[in-house]
């Protein structure tokens, strides 16, 4: 499963644009970057949403476009890499 997963989780993060917070690990302004894996226990293919169930640590309920999950199903490992900027707007 993790040969075929890689390509899979390589082309959801060549996906995401160059402008993704995280896209960049020299981005000014970037904080708490790392990465986290775990198990996806849920999966809305239509509106791209999933939660991921980390290793001993949170449940995470993420959003990626639509197109990228269309090969990630329930069960699957994955590792997602994250980080943050301050002064967004949150109600968007």
């Amino acid at each position: 499963m993790k040969k075929t997963l890689f390509p899979v989780i390589a082309a959801i993060l060549m996906a995401i644009p160059a402008t993704s917070a995280f896209a960049h690990k020299d981005t000014p302004g970037i904080i708490g970057e790392h990465d986290m894996t775990g198990t996806v226990k849920q999966i809305d293919h239509k509106k791209g949403t999933l939660t991921l169930q980390t290793k001993g640590g949170p449940t995470l309920h993420l959003h990626f476009p639509a197109d990228d999950l269309k090969d990630v199903k329930n069960g699957d490992a994955i590792t997602v890499h994250l980080g943050f900027t301050k002064g967004g707007d949150g109600n968007k």
